[in-house]
């Protein structure tokens, strides 16, 4: 016969809680501090900097043009057909519409960095 321990929701928050150690999302804040000490530029001035860069990402990919940054990556817009969904709590189908979205292709050095060894 199983026998099942039965979780307190004590163990199950510790449990949750040592997962999202393991994994840290970066805020804004902590990316432009980090880049603000790394440059020697004041975090307004870095905050400025880096939001002008995504600004000109989305114009320049809304125009349809590949933004590429060498050794990172490059951004361009891909477009996803429409197609017939269903909606997962009543199992009824659903037409979604056609769209566009920001695809991000990582460089070769990119890959090469997140991989050693391969």
């Amino acid at each position: 016969m199983l026998a099942f321990k039965a979780f307190s929701r004590s163990d199950v928050r510790r449990v949750i809680r040592r997962e999202q150690e393991e994994t840290h999302d970066m805020t804004k804040a902590e990316i432009v501090a980090a880049v603000a000490t790394a440059t020697g530029v004041s975090k307004a001035d870095t905050e400025r900097v880096i939001g002008a860069f995504f600004d000109q990402v989305v114009t320049s990919a809304s125009a349809g043009d590949k933004v590429s940054w060498p050794g990172f990556g490059a951004f361009s817009v891909t477009t996803r057909a429409a197609r017939t969904g269903r909606n997962p709590q009543t199992g009824a189908t659903v037409e979604v519409k056609a769209s566009n979205a920001l695809k991000f292709s990582p460089s070769t050095a990119l890959k090469a960095t997140l991989n050693p060894g391969r």
